[in-house]
Formats: structure tokens, sequence, C-alpha cells
């Protein structure tokens, strides 16, 4: 049996989200990602959820610094 955790990481950093879910995967933390962070397009946010399925992560987070919410539906229905 494996170490649990009673904690959740939020991973954010695209250059580094395989390394990072994987790590904390095997940590036994629950793992989500915080994707999107104001681009043109989705194109980044399929890439993480590639990546969070592979590692069977919890969930994703649709994460805006610039208050754009244009692709929250598209991103809706991307994660649907």
């Amino acid at each position: 049996m494996g170490q649990t955790n009673e904690s959740s990481v939020m991973c954010w950093r695209y250059g580094t989200l395989d390394k990072s879910l994987k790590f904390f995967t095997e940590q036994g933390f629950e793992t989500f990602g915080a994707v999107y962070y104001d681009s043109a397009d989705l194109k980044s946010s399929q890439e993480w959820l590639r990546a969070l399925e592979k590692y069977g992560s919890e969930g994703i987070m649709y994460t805006t610094w610039e208050k754009k919410y244009e692709l929250l539906s598209d991103f809706g229905e991307m994660v649907r």
C-alpha cells in the first residue's frame, strides 16, 4: 500500500508538467492542473489534459490572470 497524503497539489508550470505530475503522484498526492493562463487558444490546455489523464490526476482548473473568460465555454466542453 502506497503512502497517502491529505493534501492536494495544483500543478501550474507548463514547462515541467510531466515531471511535476509524475513526482507528486508518486509521492501520494492528488494532483490537479491549473491551466490556461490567458493564451489565444486552448492548445496548451489540451496537452495538460492528456498529461493529467496519464497520471490519473483528479481535475483541471481554468486559470486566468487577466480576467479573460472568452475561452471558458470552450474549455468546459474540452474537459467534458
